[in-house]
């Protein structure tokens, strides 16, 4: 006689180390009842993948971000112009225009845009109000059904006039367990 004893699906698996986590939160160690600890995990379990743009002032993040998007949304000078971290989500349709939802220091949401533009983009840049912009459109070159692509632009480290961009950048790259760094370099080779 045969009896059918079904495997456990990735759902199943997930909710017992959910339950194994929670168990873990309530032994001695405050340590893992930490925040960054709790978001840790909870960003382990997304299917989010996150790919860090990173680079010098100046070195050509956005322009890279612009050519992976085939359309020119990010602002792009020869000068320090990204001083908040803006998060590109693929959510793959090819007729759908970029959206936006703009976050405070706060973390308050302050603005939304249904088509959002390089103007505002360009506004939004040079807004001291504004700490993140989370942008959803089609990213050209991927497929989104398993697992959604987030490109992370972030300010360079290097500007001298505004000592923000350097902090904004390390307290992204240490919260984010998960992500890729692509780390971009200039064409200045034997340079500091």
């Amino acid at each position: 006689k045969l009896i059918r004893k079904p495997a456990k699906e990735t759902a199943d698996k997930e909710v017992l180390i959910d339950e194994v986590f929670k168990e873990i939160q309530k032994g001695p160690f405050d340590e893992l009842r930490d925040i960054e600890i709790v978001s840790a995990f909870e960003h382990a379990k997304s299917s989010d993948f996150e790919v860090c743009v990173v680079a010098t002032m100046s070195a050509g993040k956005s322009t890279l971000i612009n050519a992976m998007l085939g359309t020119k949304l990010m602002p792009s000078k020869q000068e320090a112009c990204t001083a908040i971290i803006t998060r590109i989500k693929d959510c793959s349709s090819d007729t759908m225009p970029f959206k936006a939802e703009v976050y405070n220091h706060e973390d308050r949401l302050a603005e939304t845009h249904e088509n959002l533009t390089y103007p505002i983009m360009e506004r939004l840049n040079s807004d001291e109000s504004v700490s993140v912009i989370n942008v959803a459109g089609n990213i050209p070159f991927v497929s989104s059904e398993d697992v959604s692509l987030i490109l992370i632009d972030t300010p360079g480290p290097n500007n001298s006039r505004d000592k923000r961009h350097k902090k904004v950048q390390s307290e992204l790259l240490g919260k984010s367990s998960k992500a890729l760094i692509l780390y971009i370099m200039t064409g200045e080779f034997g340079t500091d």
